[in-house]
């Protein structure tokens, strides 16, 4: 990855210490919520189990409703591990990413000793079930919305990677949101990261090239747009 003034991007990787690195992100703008999350109502169980994550269902202090997401921890020896890696990675990715039709990321938090992405409760949940339990929803608008999200991305030098339909939540007002950038690839920037870990993969929604062993681009990016 290139950069335009070297001297002023930092390298974060496994070596460094979880204090510097979350330093680095509040440098980055990116809110630490530690403090502003009130436990007494913070789940102790997870509520969605993903293939690598947990999503727990949160509150702040001043009554917002969160959702927390934390990738489970490898075996990795390092002193974050492979997925404390990603995580922070993300957390850096998906601050970057901000529009309408984007879920938006509050900041992040340490919860159960982990690094969690702090971000809206979507009380109608991802696409797929929306559909299923207000099956009356504009599915045009909803498709334009989508579109419009990815258009921003796209506008913005950022390829999402992983568009599917169980990456679009619902808002309480109807309206679609790109969410789980995990995957997404930003062009410059001020932190760059080691990648411990190969990015997943949803068969369905992958372009063919991708599958083959291909680079995730804006192409890829309108494979899984279509098939959504």
């Amino acid at each position: 990855m290139k950069h335009t003034d070297p001297e002023m991007t930092t390298v974060i990787s496994r070596t460094m210490p979880i204090a510097e690195v979350l330093s680095h992100l509040t440098k980055c703008g990116i809110p630490d919520l530690t403090n502003h999350l009130d436990l007494a109502d913070a789940g102790t169980y997870p509520l969605f189990t993903g293939g690598s994550s947990d999503i727990y269902y949160g509150q702040l202090h001043d009554s917002t409703l969160v959702t927390i997401k934390i990738f489970r921890l490898t075996h990795d020896p390092s002193p974050m591990g492979g997925y404390d890696m990603r995580i922070i990675s993300s957390i850096h990715k998906w601050s970057k990413c901000r529009h309408p039709n984007l879920h938006e990321l509050l900041g992040f938090t340490l919860f159960h000793n982990r690094i969690g992405m702090v971000s809206p409760w979507m009380r109608n949940g991802d696409l797929p079930r929306y559909l299923r339990r207000t099956p009356w929803a504009n599915r045009f608008d909803l498709c334009v919305q989508i579109c419009e999200g990815v258009s921003h991305l796209h506008h913005t030098g950022i390829v999402h990677g992983d568009i599917k339909g169980a990456n679009v939540l619902i808002s309480d007002d109807g309206v679609a949101m790109l969410t789980d950038f995990d995957e997404v690839q930003l062009g410059d920037s001020s932190l760059v990261f080691t990648r411990p870990n190969e990015p997943a993969m949803t068969l369905k929604w992958t372009a063919p090239e991708v599958l083959l062993g291909g680079q995730r681009t804006f192409k890829s990016d309108v494979y899984g747009l279509g098939m959504v």
